[in-house]
């Protein structure tokens, strides 16, 4: 079987404090297509021809693997979660692999499928809905956009606390442990043109241009214009932020939001600057973290963005692509990097970032964020550009799918 090798390079990863785990970070091109997409440890690729390359951890207790292997043709669009992924094939169908602890891979299994170990792994893709349109993977949770504008979502539902919009517990409860999750699919509204999972959070942007946020609300991430520091952690239902949005890209904990106008506004937890608007918040967590609990605009002329864990790409009109955040891993002389204090754990540790955005490429079309500053830029010719190291394997020399020649649908993070 053909085959591809993916390049491997490790960064530290800092954990910080209460830090979600990483969400997708994908890179999106008109047309729905998302031709590259990071998890936590799992990264997977499609090429030119449709097919899909997969490599890294798809498992609580899987191994890791260094060496990209093809899970399937004619894919059109791909997300990765923390050790779980979803795919969307050019015929509408869905299908995901992975963990499926929490019911993130929506096929109906929970405790009940557990193997030897304790664990719940869905070790090949498995079928989940039709008519699909696209699908977003968050930490323990997903989104699927179908065809006809309806949202559904699955997985996690954070003891009841609303990550999944659904504003119920869920159809699986662990009463020892407490928590909450949807093991199938749940439709959640009408109307909706783009979605995009966060950490425990989900964000909706409706035909109508209106955003929509629910889940957690710890660091400001919902953009209400409250946190945890104000004593005001979740919303069990979707609730108005914003309206003029054509796309939403959630990170670990802040979200980013391109409006018709193209204007780049984002919020949530910025203590690496990866809000772009100088590690600045309206309040303050602990270690007087800073949170930017209402959109705050950093950049005009944006055409699509990414978010990572601890920072951002955005890929302008003119084809340049802008980074922000932790950038320690980058290893580029841009002039404007500086040094920070951030809290991790109970120490304070020196972090390489840029707090405001700084451009760092041309002639890209899209852009998804790695772990730690890492970003793989898309080129016009299909061509990918890693910049930095990757914490999960990246694909090197690949040659990615490029949206048909005519579909002009815009593109949604």
């Amino acid at each position: 079987m053909k085959k591809r090798w993916f390049s491997l390079a490790l960064v530290l990863a800092v954990c910080l404090g209460a830090a979600a785990p990483a969400s997708a970070y994908n890179a999106v091109l008109p047309g729905g297509y998302v031709p590259v997409s990071y998890g936590r440890s799992c990264a997977a690729a499609i090429d030119a021809d449709g097919s899909l390359w997969a490599a890294g951890q798809y498992g609580w207790n899987a191994e890791r693997v260094f060496e990209a292997s093809k899970l399937m043709d004619d894919v059109r669009s791909v997300s990765c979660g923390m050790y779980f992924a979803a795919a969307v094939k050019t015929d509408g169908s869905l299908w995901m692999w992975g963990d499926n602890e929490n019911g993130q891979v929506g096929n109906g299994r929970g405790w009940d499928a557990r193997d030897e170990q304790g664990y719940i792994m869905q070790t090949v893709p498995v079928k989940v809905m039709d008519d699909v349109d696209s699908v977003s993977c968050g930490v323990r949770h997903a989104a699927a956009l179908k065809k006809d504008g309806s949202l559904w979502t699955w997985g996690w539902n954070d003891y009841g606390k609303g990550t999944l919009g659904i504003n119920r517990s869920g159809n699986w409860e662990d009463r020892e442990m407490g928590f909450t999750c949807q093991t199938v699919p749940a439709k959640i509204m009408d109307g909706v043109t783009a979605v995009s999972c966060g950490g425990n959070f989900t964000a909706i942007v409706k035909a109508d241009g209106s955003l929509w946020m629910c889940g957690s609300n710890f660091y400001g991430e919902l953009g209400i214009g409250t946190s945890s520091a104000s004593g005001d952690y979740d919303r069990s239902s979707p609730v108005k932020v914003m309206d003029g949005v054509k796309a939403v890209c959630c990170g670990d904990s802040f979200t980013a939001a391109i409006k018709t106008d193209g204007s780049l506004w984002t919020w949530g937890r910025n203590q690496y600057g990866q809000l772009g608007n100088g590690c600045e918040g309206n309040e303050k967590g602990w270690r007087d973290e800073p949170y930017q609990t209402l959109p705050v605009k950093v950049l005009d002329g944006v055409k699509a963005v990414s978010c990572g864990d601890t920072g951002g790409a955005a890929v302008k009109d003119d084809g340049s692509l802008w980074i922000w955040g932790e950038s320690g891993s980058l290893g580029l002389d841009t002039g404007a990097e500086k040094t920070a204090a951030v809290a991790l754990g109970e120490q304070l540790v020196d972090v390489k970032l840029h707090a405001v955005p700084v451009k760092v490429l041309d002639g890209v079309v899209a852009a998804a964020c790695g772990r730690k500053g890492a970003v793989s830029a898309v080129k016009a010719d299909g061509s990918l550009v890693n910049l930095g190291h990757f914490y999960v394997p990246v694909p090197e020399g690949l040659t990615v799918l490029l949206p048909k020649d005519g579909e002009s649908k815009p593109a949604q993070p």
